[in-house]
């Protein structure tokens, strides 16, 4: 498998990887009857990078890399991550996860945020949280979804840190208790080239 940047070639596969995602309405805060043109032009937008993963010119996965916020807030780095639901159980969410980490350290970003994490994505919330990411907030579900009695949204969190004229590092995870007035914050991160390979 290779991770690389997104091309125009790639348009058509990413809209079929994204759009019953989006259509589903339960992971993403998207209008529902997005277009693929309209579905491909925000998840490839000009103020963010896309990658794929790809395994024999099969598109596997799909994520992008933007910041959170503009202005003051452009030091917080905001992803969103799509994986087929054929090839999951392989690692591909985590693989794109470790990339992404990476990526956004050589860009310079300090944190990764998520500001729409759905409880009822099980997979998603345990990935993230096995990874070092908190929920330093909730809010209630949307009415009107299919898992709306039972989802939260979540905003979650994770801090990028490097000593001075250092490269930043993965500290070990430490079981301490979440609190939303404290919560834990680490980036894990290791160093790249712009093209990444994973075991598949």
């Amino acid at each position: 498998m290779m991770i690389r940047p997104a091309t125009l070639d790639d348009a058509a596969a990413i809209a079929a990887l994204i759009l019953p995602e989006i259509t589903a309405g339960e992971t993403y805060a998207l209008p529902r009857d997005m277009s693929a043109a309209a579905a491909v032009a925000y998840w490839c937008g000009p103020d963010r990078q896309t990658f794929v993963v790809e395994d024999q010119r099969r598109l596997l996965g799909s994520y992008y890399l933007r910041p959170n916020q503009a202005g003051g807030g452009d030091h917080v780095a905001n992803a969103g991550y799509m994986v087929d639901p054929a090839a999951r159980g392989r690692g591909i969410a985590r693989a794109m996860a470790s990339d992404s980490f990476d990526r956004a350290c050589a860009a310079g970003f300090t944190a990764m945020q998520f500001n729409f994490v759905v409880s009822s994505n099980t997979r998603a919330v345990a990935l993230w949280q096995a990874l070092g990411f908190a929920v330093v907030g909730r809010c209630p579900a949307r009415s009107g979804t299919r898992r709306s009695a039972r989802s939260t949204r979540w905003s979650c969190i994770d801090r990028c840190e490097a000593p001075p004229g250092g490269t930043a590092r993965r500290p070990s995870p430490a079981p301490l208790p979440v609190r939303p007035a404290h919560p834990v914050l680490f980036f894990p991160v290791r160093p790249r080239s712009s093209v990444r390979r994973v075991a598949a």
